[in-house]
């Protein structure tokens, strides 16, 4: 029951078993607003008429006075003439509103826009070290890595407890392959944040890439016993295992994690990978195309799969592939492009390429592929005549 010591009003009909609700009269008596979760998890803002017998009209919705972010305020009527309040400037509400705004953008990977509206957000509070770490993650996202360092460090300045800053600008460093400054800030994000899955998963994906295998599954294990569904942790901890040769155990975590994200290519890559370690090449072919699916530009992606087709004696399906990934230019791609060529007895296509790669080898002056490739062009330069 709602009720008010200085009115006898009550009404059973607007209170929930939540026992979650705030509420004030308006000076006459005659207005109730009151704050209620009845129908949302986040509290929600109502107003409702008592008219002279005591009897309620149906509550009606405040709009905008709901965030998931924050609660509502305890309501309460201010007791002045309509014109009393020429102009309100809440400027703290309007910053919630952009940070919702922003935080919506990049849900929905709008990372420009987020980047602009994150700006407008700090102008109003530039202290804020949440917001400075989530420009930083759209500007990251946007390829503007000097500017998102600068904002994860103002972060940590600002709120040196809050472990996000670290552990984004660890990752940050990792992605740039500077594991000497990332481990240490993966480890004060997992100091900060014992609890976090992700803060262990991070921390042992860095660990892998710098070689320090058994304890980076150490902490993947780890991660995945916070979080046993979370993608990321089982396909890190996937990476450590194939690393140590555990392959078995490494297919099982990629597997897992795509059970939760079926559409990450690096995950399907690294299956493809690990299949292909264990010689079973008919079951990699359809995680590398699932793979291509969702990045079919990629020169690493084109280049394995064009490999792997080769490699099984598909050398017709391997070229398409295989010439996507030579457009890189990458002289080692282009000489095997030409002894693929070669086995489809397209020797004209192959001396093409070898002569290709052969320039750049010797731009480059890797002297060990410049020899291969020579020895390749020569060879398919003798082929031309007999084929004439």
């Amino acid at each position: 029951c709602l009720s008010d010591w200085s009115s006898d009003v009550c009404s059973s009909d607007l209170n929930t078993r939540l026992m979650n609700s705030w509420h004030s009269f308006s000076p006459n008596g005659r207005w109730l607003v009151f704050s209620s979760k009845a129908r949302s998890p986040y509290t929600q803002m109502y107003l409702t008429h008592i008219d002279e017998n005591g009897e309620d009209s149906p509550a009606i919705l405040v709009e905008n006075s709901t965030a998931a972010n924050r609660a509502v305020n305890i309501p309460e009527f201010v007791n002045i003439p309509a014109d009393g309040i020429a102009k309100i400037d809440p400027q703290a509400t309007e910053f919630y509103r952009l940070f919702d705004i922003a935080t919506e953008l990049g849900q929905k990977l709008q990372y420009h826009q987020a980047v602009a509206t994150w700006n407008q957000a700090l102008d109003l509070s530039p202290d804020d070290a949440k917001a400075h770490n989530s420009l930083g993650v759209a500007l990251a996202a946007t390829g503007r890595t000097a500017d998102a360092f600068a904002h994860y460090r103002k972060a940590m300045e600002l709120e040196p407890d809050y472990p996000d800053s670290y552990s984004n600008l660890g990752i940050l460093y990792a992605q740039a392959g500077d594991l000497e400054h990332s481990i240490p800030l993966l480890q004060k994000a997992l100091e900060l944040s014992p609890w976090d899955a992700k803060a262990y998963s991070n921390l042992g994906n860095a660990l892998a890439s710098a070689g320090k295998i058994e304890e980076s599954i150490s902490y993947s294990r780890k991660a995945v016993q916070l979080s046993p569904d979370d993608p990321e942790a089982n396909a890190n901890l996937g990476v450590g295992l194939a690393r140590s040769g555990k392959l078995d155990e490494a297919i099982e975590r990629f597997q897992k994690a795509l059970a939760g994200a079926p559409d990450s290519a690096a995950i399907h890559a690294n299956l493809a990978g690990a299949l292909i370690e264990k010689g079973r090449m008919d079951e990699a072919v359809p995680h590398f195309e699932q793979a291509l699916k969702m990045e079919p530009d990629s020169l690493e992606l084109n280049s394995a799969m064009g490999r792997l087709l080769a490699a099984m004696g598909h050398f017709a399906e391997a070229i398409p592939y295989m010439e996507k990934a030579a457009g890189g230019g990458d002289p080692t791609m282009l000489g095997m492009l030409s002894a693929v060529y070669a086995q489809t007895g397209r020797i004209e296509d192959a001396l093409r390429a070898a002569r290709r790669g052969l320039q750049i080898a010797t731009e480059r002056h890797d002297n060990d592929l410049m020899a291969a490739l020579e020895k390749s062009f020569k060879a398919y330069e003798a082929a031309l005549p007999k084929r004439q």
